[in-house]
């Protein structure tokens, strides 16, 4: 087995606890560096790019009003109406119609950076379904309601974002081969991303 393939089947898995995750992304650290450097830059990093990009992605969607480092104080009184997607300087936040939404509040693990553009377009849009724990009585890990997010947040891209990107964009082909083996491995989405101290 390959060294490459012996990552993929190591990182692509569902983990219970944070604790436990930090402790994968350790031995991940210690043993596969390259390979878990090389599969992010290749196939994470430019998804992300993307989504944040205010001048290709945001546009899809002429109804929203985007921010640039503004601050979330006074949301209700500073805009009230409409749908609005504020950039922080380090994070992305919904107002719609004077509600205020937060990633870190619902889809993603707080400090990290992964797809908090993504869920505000998702949540501005009404395409955020709201996670819902198994059932009563079934043991339910800490880290379920992130693989949930993370894989709509991948659906969203493919069926949401990348149907309505420009068609002569210079790297439309590259992010439709990128969000597929994001599709084809999830759980690495959430699993390599780095985890707040």
């Amino acid at each position: 087995m390959t060294k490459k393939r012996n990552y993929l089947e190591i990182i692509n898995k569902l983990i219970t606890t944070i604790k436990n995750l930090k402790l994968l992304q350790r031995y991940i650290r210690k043993h596969y560096a390259k390979q878990e450097q090389d599969w992010v830059e290749y196939y994470l990093q430019p998804i992300i790019d993307m989504m944040g990009s205010i001048t290709s992605t945001f546009p899809i969607f002429n109804d929203i009003k985007v921010h640039l480092y503004k601050s979330v104080r006074n949301f209700e009184k500073n805009y009230p109406n409409g749908k609005h997607a504020i950039y922080t300087g380090s994070h992305w936040i919904g107002i719609k119609d004077g509600k205020m939404f937060d990633p870190f509040d619902h889809c993603q693990l707080y400090g990290t950076n992964q797809f908090c553009q993504t869920y505000v377009l998702m949540w501005l849009t009404g395409n955020l379904t709201m996670y819902k724990p198994q059932e009563e009585g079934q043991e339910i890990s800490e880290l379920d309601k992130y693989y949930f997010y993370t894989k709509q947040a991948l659906d969203f891209i493919q069926e949401k974002i990348l149907l309505k990107y420009n068609k002569k964009h210079r790297k439309l082909r590259m992010y439709k081969r990128c969000i597929k083996i994001l599709q084809n491995y999830p759980m690495m989405c959430l699993n390599v991303i780095e985890l707040p101290k």
